[in-house]
This record gives structure tokens, C-alpha cells and sequence, in this order.
């Protein structure tokens, strides 16, 4: 967050990305009403951008540090696996299930995917302008 905010960088999308940084330190940090607040505001301020790839990106973050069971979370999670779906990003649909399959929640995975793929990183986001495999 601090790098964010030195980067002297700003407008929407950023403040929205600012947005998410913070609501995974609350987060981190058992504030789990103002985490949740947090990815709320970031998730509507995302799609309202038209920025699926950050909203799904997100919704992976709500499941790692958040309860999946939450119905807030529940709901970025299939926002997030049907984003991931239509980009035909299956190592992000492969980290999404490793997560939910670490915090106990098998039953959400997407048949096929989990433990599949290698390392997901931010870096692997589909090239613009491809289509779904």
C-alpha cells in the first residue's frame, strides 16, 4: 500500500486497487466488518470501471483471508470463478480452488481444476483481446 501510495499514481482504478489493499489488511488483521465493508466498495467500484480481471483478483483475495462460508464471500467467489470461467484463466480457476479446498470448503470447486496449473501470479492475467480457451 505504501508503494501505491509513493508511486504518486491515481484515479479510479487505482483508488479501487487502494481499496482492496486496505480491505485485506483489515483483513489480516481480524477487522472482518471493515474488511468486508472494504471489498464491498472495491468489488462495485471495480465492475462499475468495467475491470473484471481486478474484481476476480479480489474476490480470490476475499476467499483467502476471509470466511468463505460469509455470504458476501460466497458471492465474490462465483462472481470471481464465473469471470475466471469466461477469461479462460484456469490457473487463477486453480488457485481459487486450492484456496477453497486450504479453508475447507471442497465443495465449491470448480469440477476439474484444483491442483491444477502452476504457479498463479498476478503475472498470467489473459492477453488482451484473447479468447477463452
Amino acid at each position: 500500500l505504501a508503494a501505491l501510495d509513493a508511486s504518486g499514481l491515481h484515479g479510479p482504478a487505482i483508488e479501487a486497487d487502494r481499496e482492496v489493499l486496505r480491505a485485506g489488511l483489515a483483513a489480516l488483521d481480524a477487522r472482518t466488518a471493515e474488511a468486508l465493508a472494504g471489498y464491498r466498495d472495491s468489488l462495485r467500484r471495480l465492475r462499475d470501471l468495467g475491470l473484471p480481471w481486478d474484481e476476480a483478483l479480489a474476490g480470490i483475495d476475499m476467499a483467502m483471508l476471509l470466511d468463505p462460508a460469509d455470504p458476501d464471500v460466497a458471492a465474490a467467489i462465483t462472481s470471481s470463478r464465473a469471470i475466471l470461467e469466461r477469461l479462460g484463466a484456469r490457473p487463477f480457476l486453480a488457485r481459487l480452488d486450492r484456496v477453497l479446498v486450504a479453508r475447507g470448503r471442497p465443495g465449491s470447486i470448480t469440477p476439474g481444476h484444483a491442483g491444477i496449473g502452476g504457479s498463479a501470479d498476478r503475472s498470467e492475467a489473459p492477453a488482451k483481446g484473447a479468447s477463452p480457451a
